[in-house]
């Protein structure tokens, strides 16, 4: 039986990955809290992506295991991940450029009702769903986009876009995978306003470089150098420790 508090929706012991020789993920323990606004920082090369993929189930553990609301998911396939409730957005843009900014909220939607193969045999569900992704861009503010292929809608907009495709799968645990991305600093502002309208019975855990974004919006901070964990706690412990600002922050 896992030994964790009982608030803990995510867990990793002992997470390893190997790849070859090299020790790329190195026996993290990790816990994510219900409701959590949690951050994972770290130099490149840390490990972050790796980290992620192992949640997710892109990559498979060389050791240790997964829990997710108390069920072990260490070999779960990355579809039976999201039926667990774990949703994710990408460092890099994955979204259908050619389609309208609505056909890429409503499709997976449908897909995870199981709509997509009897697409013209389920009108009122397939209207429900469109609803839905008509809500979630309001609640964004992309309403006015929603007829946009997204090719022709700002990069900004593109990323906000993901995070709500993420949302509408009505995740218990949310993974973003650095969302100010690509995203002028000026700007980052426009992600930060959106993370912190998410609901709050969604655990969010944030893959980020911007420094003033993460310190902004995490309440608790995780520190991964080469593979392990270094710290996690408080943005102001996290900031004003000394082995953080050596090997990542410098003089923030």
């Amino acid at each position: 039986m896992l030994n964790v508090n009982n608030d803990s929706i995510l867990v990793t012991r002992g997470l390893t990955r190997n790849f070859g020789a090299l020790r790329v993920t190195n026996e993290v323990d990790f816990d994510l809290k219900a409701g959590a606004r949690h951050a994972l920082i770290g130099p490149n090369g840390a490990g972050k992506t790796t980290f992620v993929n192992l949640l997710t189930g892109i990559l498979r553990p060389s050791a240790g295991t997964i829990w997710a609301n108390s069920e072990d998911i260490t070999r779960a396939s990355p579809e039976q991940r999201v039926r667990q409730g774990i949703g994710r957005t990408f460092q890099i843009n994955s979204l259908f450029r050619e389609l309208t900014v609505i056909e890429n909220i409503a499709m997976p939607i449908m897909a995870q009702q199981s709509l997509g193969n009897r697409i013209f045999g389920a009108r009122s569900s397939m209207k429900d769903c469109f609803e839905r992704s008509y809500e979630l861009l309001c609640d964004f503010d992309l309403q006015h986009v929603a007829d946009r292929q997204v090719k022709n809608i700002a990069y900004g907009e593109q990323r906000l876009v993901e995070i709500a495709i993420a949302l509408g799968l009505q995740p218990k645990v949310l993974i973003l995978d650095e969302p100010a991305a690509g995203i002028p600093s000026s700007e980052s502002h426009v992600i930060l306003d959106v993370l912190r309208k998410l609901p709050a019975s969604v655990s969010i855990l944030i893959i980020e470089h911007d420094m003033n974004l993460v310190f902004q919006f995490a309440t608790r901070i995780t520190v991964l150098v080469q593979g392990a964990v270094l710290l996690t706690d408080t943005p102001d412990a996290v900031a004003n420790d000394a082995r953080v600002k050596e090997v990542y922050l410098g003089n923030r």
